[in-house]
C-alpha cells in the first residue's frame, strides 16, 4: 500500500519494487560473505558496512521523497533487501567462531529467534504508529514516514553491534 498510496505506483510497478527487496535478500548473503572473506578480510567491517548501506538507502527514501522515480525506488529496495539479508551468514559464522562448536547451535537458535521476533515486533510497532498518526489527521505520506523512521535507530544499532564482538 505504501507505494500505491504515497507514490501512486500501479500494481505492476509496486510489485516490481517489492520484488527488488527479495532479490536483495537472495544475493545479499553470498555477496557479503565473499566481500568479507576475499576483500575486507573482516566480518566486523562487513556487518557494519551492510548496516550503513541499508541506512543510506533508507535515508534516501526519506530525504528525496517524491523526487525519486520508480527505478530509484527499486534500487533503494534492492539495497535495503541486501542490507537486511546479507549479514545473516556472517553473524552465524561469527557466533560459531566466538562460542565454538559446542554452543554454536544454541547461539544460532538465539540469533534466528531474535531476527524473527524483532521483525514481528517492528511490524506491530510500525502499525501502531501508522494508526496513531492517521487518527491524528496526518496524511498517509507523513504517517508512513513516521512509522518507517523507527528503522533508522535500528540501522545505527546494527552498525555499532559488530564492534562489541570479541573476535570477528
Amino acid at each position: 500500500p505504501y507505494y500505491k498510496d504515497v507514490f501512486h505506483f500501479s500494481d505492476a510497478e509496486a510489485g516490481m519494487v517489492l520484488s527488488m527487496f527479495s532479490f536483495g535478500f537472495i544475493v545479499g548473503n553470498p555477496a557479503l560473505s565473499w566481500l568479507c572473506e576475499k576483500k575486507l578480510r573482516s566480518n566486523r567491517a562487513g556487518l557494519c558496512g551492510a548496516a550503513l548501506f541499508g541506512l543510506a538507502a533508507h535515508l534516501s527514501l526519506f530525504l528525496a521523497g517524491d523526487g525519486l522515480g520508480l527505478y530509484a525506488h527499486a534500487a533503494a529496495a534492492l539495497c535495503i533487501g541486501f542490507a537486511l539479508s546479507a549479514p545473516n551468514a556472517i553473524v552465524y559464522s561469527s557466533a560459531r567462531n566466538i562460542f565454538g562448536s559446542r554452543l554454536a547451535g544454541m547461539a544460532s537458535g538465539a540469533l534466528a529467534g531474535s531476527c524473527f521476533a524483532s521483525g514481528a515486533i517492528l511490524q506491530i510497532v510500525c502499525g501502531v504508529i501508522f494508526s496513531w498518526a492517521g487518527s491524528r489527521g496526518l496524511p498517509a505520506k507523513d504517517a508512513y514516514l513516521l512509522a518507517f523512521s523507527l528503522y533508522i535507530p535500528c540501522y545505527i544499532m546494527a552498525a555499532a553491534v559488530p564492534f562489541t564482538q570479541l573476535r570477528a
